[in-house]
């Protein structure tokens, strides 16, 4: 998996690898989700978020992974 964040703050988010993506803003609701594992690369477009902190949850078959990240 690779993860890139462009720009601090975060405007976009590139996932590269099969992963299955959750966002979550501050108070733990779900705003975007990706449901396909077969997928070889993501791209999250952050400006239709509200500026805040968000906390995007990454699935791969054998791992998850959970980073914090701002969005401005």
């Amino acid at each position: 998996i690779n993860l890139l964040y462009e720009g601090i703050p975060t405007t976009s988010i590139h996932i590269t690898g099969n992963t299955v993506i959750d966002l979550y803003n501050a108070i733990g609701e779900k705003v975007f989700s990706s449901d396909e594992l077969n997928k070889n690369q993501t791209i999250i477009d952050c400006k239709q978020f509200a500026e805040g902190i968000y906390f995007i949850r990454i699935r791969t078959q054998d791992n998850i992974f959970i980073r914090k990240i701002l969005i401005q």
